[in-house]
């Protein structure tokens, strides 16, 4: 996390990662880090205030995935939320059930 004094953000900065999706296709996302700025108030009589606002990281994306198509609207939802968007296996969860000891069958 970046703090920023009053007003002035960071810069995004230029990156090129993989597709959330296939993991093959190189896709120009710019990144913005998360900031925090603060805001201090005054009242006459009173107290003063100080209270901060936090921005999250955001991902802008450039193009689509050349690689499996995926648009860039869509990339841009899965690096947001942080999710993979793929299925996992059925044959590797119910393997992975049952090394932890969970039963299989109900």
């Amino acid at each position: 996390m970046i703090f920023v004094n009053n007003m002035y953000a960071c810069q995004p900065t230029n990156y090129e990662i993989k597709c959330p999706f296939c993991d093959k296709g190189n896709i120009k996302v710019l990144f913005y880090p998360e900031t925090k700025r603060d805001n201090i108030t005054n009242s006459v009589g009173g107290r003063r205030t100080r209270v901060f606002y936090t921005s999250k990281e955001k991902y802008e994306v450039k193009n689509d995935c050349p690689h499996c198509g995926a648009s860039a609207s869509k990339i841009e939802k899965a690096l947001d939320t942080g999710q993979d968007y793929k299925k996992p296996d059925r044959n590797k969860i119910l393997e992975r059930m049952k090394n932890a000891g969970l039963p299989t069958r109900i």
